[in-house]
């Protein structure tokens, strides 16, 4: 891997956990500094959702990180670095497991605004990290059926 490329994906990496800590301030603030903060019970699985997936998260920040240093010192695949793609995968599916916390709050908010659309958004926000996942799965099961069949002329 290029130095330059080397270096945009670390830089990558950092914005996207620089993102992950700054959203989790956010909500943060806005939990805090509410005047109308109603603690139920969808409202603390939704609060406990989202700190659990920003910590998730930020492991996945730096298993990627791990992962782009690991490829920029060897230049190829080792166990090492199939270990670490391995627990990228098992990271974006704990990400979606743990995300669909939020869609009880998600479907209050639908319901008291008659806005239908947004259980949409919070169903998105939950298949997101999925879609990862299966597409990591998805590309090893074609590496595999590529890797056994035969060489054909």
């Amino acid at each position: 891997m290029t130095k330059m490329r080397s270096y945009l994906l670390r830089g990558a990496v950092l914005v996207f956990a620089s993102a992950l800590v700054l959203f989790a301030g956010l909500i943060f603030i806005q939990i805090t500094s509410s005047e109308q903060t109603i603690i139920n019970l969808p409202q603390c699985l939704f609060i406990a959702s989202l700190y659990a997936a920003l910590a998730l998260g930020l492991r996945l920040a730096l298993r990627l990180y791990q992962w782009i240093a690991l490829v920029d010192s060897s230049g190829r695949f080792s166990d090492s670095i199939r270990l670490v793609i391995a627990s990228v995968k098992r990271l974006s599916m704990r990400i979606s497991l743990v995300l669909l916390g939020i869609l009880p709050k998600f479907y209050l908010m639908a319901d008291s605004g008659d806005a239908p659309g947004l259980l949409f958004v919070g169903l998105g926000v939950v298949v997101l990290p999925l879609v990862v996942y299966l597409t990591a799965v998805l590309g090893k099961l074609q590496n595999q059926g590529l890797q056994e069949q035969p060489n054909r002329v």
